[in-house]
């Protein structure tokens, strides 16, 4: 067969199988790509916490131990900030930078365009709460007025975690990464936890229940 100088281009059957070779590769490496990028960004977003979470220790040793709430009053503070100081604050000179503050990529959940975001995570502080029921059951972040000596399962109890603090309030975002959320716990290790685990709750065998990973003083 001689080969006709007047043929430049593809046929359409020619084309059509270009197209649906790269429509295969296309359906097969995308999922694996965003995978991996997801993959970065949890990794990313665990280091940032516990840059965080080691601010937080430091910032503890240098204050008795004392455990801050998640805003406080502050005078000198810019009016468009209500005159309240927030817990990046605290941390700000240990931390060095602010870059830990913003997640990796923040695609999930996003705050009201009206707040001020002060931090693309949350920092819990607040309790007590929860009737200590099976269906209520008791829960205490680790904010005042406990201390870090008051807390006798630090590699239980988590502190920081996936989310935003505005200058309005805080918001969780436990499905963040994969269906589930990074967190930063008291004795300096960061991990992934799932709505599961956030629902796990312990007992003393005698009706009394309370939320594993968020009762600081039990």
């Amino acid at each position: 067969m001689q080969h006709d100088p007047r043929r430049t281009g593809f046929t359409l059957l020619e084309l059509l199988v270009v197209i649906a070779v790269i429509a295969v590769l296309a359906a097969l490496l995308f999922p694996v790509l965003a995978q991996a990028r997801d993959s970065a960004c949890r990794a990313a977003c665990l280091s940032h916490l516990r840059q965080m979470g080691t601010a937080q220790l430091l910032y503890l040793q240098d204050w008795d131990e004392q455990f801050p709430y998640w805003h406080s009053p502050w005078p000198a503070r810019r009016e468009d900030l209500d005159h309240l100081r927030y817990w990046p604050d605290y941390f700000g000179a240990y931390l060095g930078n602010r870059t830990p503050l913003r997640h990796p990529s923040f695609l999930a959940t996003r705050p009201p365009a009206a707040n001020i975001t002060v931090a693309e995570y949350v920092l819990g502080t607040w309790g007590p709460g929860g009737q200590g029921t099976r269906e209520d059951p008791y829960w205490r972040w680790a904010g005042p007025p406990l201390c870090l000596s008051a807390v006798p399962r630090p590699a239980e109890t988590f502190t920081l975690m996936d989310g935003y603090t505005t200058t309005v309030g805080v918001r969780f975002d436990p499905t963040r990464h994969r269906g589930g959320m990074n967190s930063f716990f008291l004795d300096g290790h960061a991990r992934w936890l799932t709505p599961g685990n956030l629902a796990e709750r312990e007992t003393d065998g005698h009706g009394f229940y309370w939320l594993r990973y968020v009762a600081a003083d039990l």
